[in-house]
């Protein structure tokens, strides 16, 4: 969820209001965002922001990819998310 906001924040501070596609390897994300009646009873406030990051945009679709099944970029995200948590740790 913090990617999510932190994408659609950073693209609207560059770009202002945008429609896009997220795509995402949560499953919990993704189908939390196409069908806002699905439970949230946990991180109502990773919730809450993402919406409000989403509400400032013109249109956010949401789009499921299985992680580690050679999605070409969802496997550079998963790359790159490794290494800043290894760089981050020293």
């Amino acid at each position: 969820m913090q990617a999510g906001i932190h994408a659609l924040l950073t693209l609207h501070e560059q770009y202002g209001p945008c429609e896009m596609e997220l795509v995402s390897d949560s499953a919990y994300v993704v189908l939390g965002n196409q069908n806002i009646a699905r439970k949230r009873n946990a991180n109502t406030d990773l919730w809450m922001s993402l919406e409000m990051s989403q509400d400032i945009h013109a249109h956010v679709q949401w789009r499921h990819v299985p992680g580690h099944q050679g999605v070409k970029y969802n496997e550079l995200a998963d790359q790159l998310a490794v290494e800043a948590k290894r760089a981050a740790s020293w």
